[in-house]
Protein backbone atom coordinates (compact mmCIF):
# COMPACT_ATOMS: atom_id res chain seq x y z
CA UNK A 1 0.00 0.00 0.00
CA UNK A 2 1.32 3.46 -0.90
CA UNK A 3 2.24 5.78 1.91
CA UNK A 4 0.15 8.91 2.43
CA UNK A 5 3.04 11.17 1.39
CA UNK A 6 3.45 9.24 -1.86
CA UNK A 7 -0.27 9.42 -2.57
CA UNK A 8 -0.29 13.14 -1.79
CA UNK A 9 2.60 13.64 -4.22
CA UNK A 10 0.77 11.64 -6.91
CA UNK A 11 -2.37 13.76 -6.49
CA UNK A 12 -0.42 17.03 -6.65
CA UNK A 13 1.82 15.89 -9.51
CA UNK A 14 -1.15 14.88 -11.67
CA UNK A 15 -2.87 18.25 -11.15
CA UNK A 16 0.29 20.31 -11.65
CA UNK A 17 1.27 18.44 -14.81
CA UNK A 18 -2.25 18.93 -16.16
CA UNK A 19 -1.99 22.68 -15.47
CA UNK A 20 1.59 22.91 -16.85
CA UNK A 21 1.95 26.37 -15.23
CA UNK A 22 5.11 27.38 -17.05
CA UNK A 23 4.25 25.68 -20.35
CA UNK A 24 7.25 23.36 -20.28
CA UNK A 25 5.51 20.04 -20.83
CA UNK A 26 3.68 21.29 -23.89
CA UNK A 27 7.03 22.08 -25.54
CA UNK A 28 8.46 18.64 -24.80
CA UNK A 29 10.11 18.94 -21.39
CA UNK A 30 10.62 15.78 -19.40
CA UNK A 31 7.56 14.37 -17.59
CA UNK A 32 9.45 14.86 -14.31
CA UNK A 33 9.84 18.61 -14.93
CA UNK A 34 7.55 19.62 -12.07
CA UNK A 35 8.48 16.83 -9.64
CA UNK A 36 10.46 19.09 -7.29
CA UNK A 37 7.67 21.66 -7.12
CA UNK A 38 5.01 18.96 -6.73
CA UNK A 39 6.92 17.39 -3.82
CA UNK A 40 7.26 20.75 -2.10
CA UNK A 41 3.56 21.53 -2.56
CA UNK A 42 2.58 18.05 -1.33
CA UNK A 43 4.71 18.52 1.78
CA UNK A 44 2.95 21.81 2.61
CA UNK A 45 -0.66 20.75 2.25
CA UNK A 46 -2.68 18.38 4.37
CA UNK A 47 -5.91 16.47 3.97
CA UNK A 48 -7.52 19.38 5.84
CA UNK A 49 -6.23 22.15 3.55
CA UNK A 50 -8.97 24.12 1.83
CA UNK A 51 -8.97 25.20 -1.82
CA UNK A 52 -7.82 28.74 -1.06
CA UNK A 53 -4.90 27.51 1.03
CA UNK A 54 -3.86 24.97 -1.61
CA UNK A 55 -4.00 27.60 -4.38
CA UNK A 56 -1.91 29.98 -2.26
CA UNK A 57 0.72 27.30 -1.59
CA UNK A 58 0.96 26.43 -5.29
CA UNK A 59 1.29 30.10 -6.26
CA UNK A 60 4.01 30.69 -3.67
CA UNK A 61 6.03 27.66 -4.77
CA UNK A 62 5.87 28.59 -8.45
CA UNK A 63 6.63 32.25 -7.75
CA UNK A 64 9.76 31.24 -5.83
CA UNK A 65 10.94 28.48 -8.15
CA UNK A 66 10.34 30.26 -11.45
CA UNK A 67 10.83 33.85 -10.32
CA UNK A 68 7.45 34.78 -11.72
CA UNK A 69 4.32 36.48 -10.54
CA UNK A 70 1.95 33.57 -10.03
CA UNK A 71 -1.22 34.48 -8.16
CA UNK A 72 -3.42 32.03 -6.33
CA UNK A 73 -6.28 32.86 -8.70
CA UNK A 74 -4.32 31.18 -11.49
CA UNK A 75 -4.38 27.95 -9.50
CA UNK A 76 -7.95 27.83 -8.14
CA UNK A 77 -9.07 25.15 -10.60
CA UNK A 78 -5.94 23.10 -9.90
CA UNK A 79 -6.53 23.49 -6.16
CA UNK A 80 -10.13 22.27 -6.57
CA UNK A 81 -8.86 19.22 -8.42
CA UNK A 82 -6.37 18.48 -5.65
CA UNK A 83 -8.99 19.07 -2.94
CA UNK A 84 -11.44 16.67 -4.64
CA UNK A 85 -8.74 13.99 -4.90
CA UNK A 86 -7.82 14.47 -1.23
CA UNK A 87 -11.46 13.90 -0.31
CA UNK A 88 -11.21 10.47 -1.93
CA UNK A 89 -8.02 9.48 -0.08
Amino acid sequence: MARTGDRMFDVVKKAIDKKDPVGLLVIGASRNEYDRESREIASKISKNSDVDEIADIIANVFTCKFDGDFTKEIFIETAYEIRESLDLM
